[in-house]
């Protein structure tokens, strides 16, 4: 009879397998990345020598007192999600593979603590920082350092013009995932992109397409033929790369040192450093404030639930509608 090996260690692995193949097939999510990270960094160091079948609830409670010495500090609802659907999710191959039953699985649950609000700029820190941002492209150094802000600066754009997410999303994107759409005789920019929930279509704001057309400029491989014609035969290069085509992922370094030199790294309503995820928040921000975007509207866009934007956002949903609250226009005195 063949020895059958139920340690956790095992099955997790054949899990982390699985969501790889999902990966380099182009099946899977973004999202299962940080799965595969769950699994190597916290779940085998701390289950992988116990029978998947022996997990009790009051081994998951070590865990997180575990967790969150490793982490030193009270570990974020967040990333508790992450780590329960990743366990659910090796849970499963265990009941798939006979190794236990229903009734073994323990019930997780979530006490870690809930996302603050998210730091944003308002409308005239947004003003602050873009003008800023001319200035502070001609003090860089020659040569890279000076090309990593003329990418910055189109990209900080961009992401507060189309509510993308900074790095899952927007560092995936290529020439061939833009496309033009005509809508009411309004022809429009939309962006694929590949994120949290899987892939969707966004649309950008009109603003945006001047900085893709920026970025394009400077790509020295790509200005010989025309904007048009470049999203017309959908070529496969990244958008955001450096003139001389190579592709970088340190932005968010850079924009710090931006945000530092501009004096608008911490959020003072927050008392939170700013990141480029501020961006995102930044877009939804003025999409509710300003535009008066319906929430179901700014659900498909940004590719997140109604309840997340309700639960971030609703400090603003409510200055929305603050004057019919409010009881009308009130007289002057």
């Amino acid at each position: 009879m063949p020895i059958v090996n139920k340690r956790f260690d095992v099955v997790a692995s054949l899990t982390k397998r699985k969501l790889i193949e999902a990966l380099e097939a182009g099946e899977g999510k973004v999202i299962y990345k940080d799965y595969i990270t769950a699994i190597d960094k916290y779940l085998i160091p701390f289950f992988g020598n116990y029978n998947i079948s022996s997990i009790t609830y009051a081994l998951i409670s070590q865990f997180a007192e575990w967790r969150d010495k490793r982490l030193g500090r009270k570990t974020k609802a967040s990333t508790i999600n992450t780590h329960n659907s990743t366990l659910n999710r090796i849970f499963e191959q265990g009941l798939m593979l006979g190794y236990l039953v229903k009734s073994q699985i323990p019930m997780l649950q979530n006490k870690g603590i809930k996302s603050e609000r998210r730091p944003a700029f308002t409308l005239e820190e947004y003003k602050q920082l873009s003008r800023f941002m001319r200035r502070w492209i001609d003090s860089g150094k020659e040569g890279k350092s000076r090309d990593m802000r003329y990418l910055l600066r189109d990209y900080v754009l961009i992401l507060a013009n189309t509510g993308m997410r900074h790095g899952t999303e927007a560092y995936g994107i290529k020439w061939k995932h833009l496309s033009w759409h005509m809508n009411d005789g309004v022809r429009v920019l939309m962006i694929s992109v590949d994120g949290k929930t899987g892939q969707r279509e966004l649309v950008a704001r009109h603003s945006a397409v001047r900085y893709f057309k920026r970025i394009h400029s400077y790509a020295a491989d790509l200005k010989h033929m025309s904007f048009e014609d470049l999203i017309k035969r959908g070529i496969n290069e990244y958008v955001f790369r450096l003139a001389d085509g190579t592709k970088t992922e340190n932005l968010g370094h850079t924009f710090t040192a931006l945000l530092e030199d501009a004096e608008l790294l911490v959020d003072r309503r927050t008392d939170t450093n700013r990141s480029l995820y501020s961006l995102r928040h930044t877009y939804a921000t003025f999409a509710l404030l300003y535009n008066k975007t319906p929430i179901f509207d700014l659900e498909i866009q940004m590719g997140t639930s109604v309840e997340m934007i309700r639960k971030h956002y609703s400090h603003l949903t409510t200055r929305n509608v603050a004057r019919q609250l409010a009881g009308g226009q009130q007289k002057k005195r």
